[in-house]
């Protein structure tokens, strides 16, 4: 079992389809908001980063209890993956160890709650895998490009 869990919350704000969406509002409450409210929300969870290149994003990260992390150009172009902005974050911050789980959480996943992180956590320790990674049934066709 880790020795603490940490969560990172990629949220860029050069979106080419919409700029700064995870700063817009659903239900009173950014995406921004309810991402970081559903890490805060884990008791196991013992930080809260938000990785960005906007400093309004890295600015309501912290205003909403969120570590802010100004992310490298790299990790921030639009062809950067996931894995660059995890590889960016471990560069920044060395006392994230081989012993701390990282819980990564989209912004674009509105609906996830804090209780549904902790049924993962608890999944995770109970040994579902080397990662547990949560998915829902789309009801729309992907659009080709």
């Amino acid at each position: 079992m880790p020795a603490a869990y940490v969560a990172l919350i990629p949220a860029r704000g050069g979106s080419q389809g919409v700029p700064r969406k995870n700063l817009e509002v659903i239900g009173a409450r950014s995406l921004l908001e309810r991402a970081i409210e559903s890490a805060l929300g884990v008791e196991q969870i013992s930080s809260c980063f938000v990785s960005s290149e906007d400093d309004q994003i890295l600015q309501e990260a912290e205003k909403n209890g969120a570590l802010p992390l100004r992310r490298a150009a790299s990790a921030a172009s639009n062809s950067a993956r996931a894995h660059e902005v995890v590889e960016d974050f471990l560069e920044q911050r060395p006392e994230v160890t081989d012993d701390v789980a990282l819980v990564y959480l989209q912004p674009t996943s509105p609906f996830r709650t804090a209780e549904r992180v902790g049924e993962a956590i608890a999944a995770y320790e109970k040994g579902a895998g080397e990662s547990v990674v949560s998915v829902v049934r789309s009801h729309q066709l992907p659009r080709s490009p």
